[in-house]
């Protein structure tokens, strides 16, 4: 229940007046006007264990565990909640205020008005946050089609590529560079070396453009 993590508090809204009065002794300071206080309800204890959007985005990024990375979202929840509880109670407070405003006229010694305090305008509810289920579905999305795309491998003539973005950027300086019956030594995914010819880094990197569109829509479905 919200009432569990709250308190109420008095504070302190006019200071005391105090003033020195002269006495045999020489003089004493005396209270002319005691501190007025209103009670205030507040956050019992502030939510220690926080999480933000970037920590969410920064285990996905890093390939964590699923657990772990539901558990970062269930705290990002939580630092959210936490963060509205408290913003609402402050406005619960100056809606008391604005409520309970009674407007104050200072006059001269004419009866002239000098000054009318104005009431201030009423204050806005803070919106509670949703279930930050939208942007961590999305960053869930980039990481598995990210890690789907760096393991991408084709075969031609019976040779297993790379055919991750970075192999496919290598291919296409490859195939500018070479001449058409040109051979060069290209390193396959086995980490085997061998030479290949302009022909057959065209037919590795159709077929790893072909399946890295392939994957974007299954990883997406």
């Amino acid at each position: 229940m919200l009432e569990d993590f709250l308190e109420v508090i008095d504070v302190e809204v006019s200071p005391r007046e105090i003033e020195w009065v002269d006495n045999e002794d020489g003089g004493e300071w005396v209270e002319t006007k005691p501190a007025e206080y209103r009670s205030q309800t507040v956050l019992r204890e502030p939510n220690k264990d926080t999480k933000s959007q970037s920590d969410l985005e920064r285990v996905i990024n890093l390939g964590k565990p699923q657990v772990v990375v539901d558990r970062i979202r269930e705290l990002v929840n939580l630092t959210n909640q936490w963060n509205w509880c408290y913003d609402y109670i402050y406005y619960l407070n100056d809606m008391e205020d604005w409520e309970n405003w009674e407007t104050e006229v200072t006059y001269d010694d004419d009866g002239v008005e000098l000054y009318r305090t104005e009431k201030p305008e009423e204050p806005i509810e803070p919106l509670r946050p949703a279930d930050i289920v939208d942007s961590y579905a999305r960053e869930l999305f980039k990481r598995d089609r990210e890690v789907a795309v760096s393991s991408i491998t084709v075969e031609v003539d019976d040779l297993v590529f790379d055919g991750d973005e970075l192999s496919q950027g290598r291919m296409t300086r490859a195939i500018v560079s070479l001449e058409q019956d040109e051979e060069m030594p290209w390193t396959l995914a086995d980490n085997t070396i061998v030479s290949v010819t302009k022909d057959t880094l065209q037919k590795a990197l159709k077929l790893a453009g072909a399946r890295q569109s392939e994957l974007w829509i299954d990883v997406q479905v």
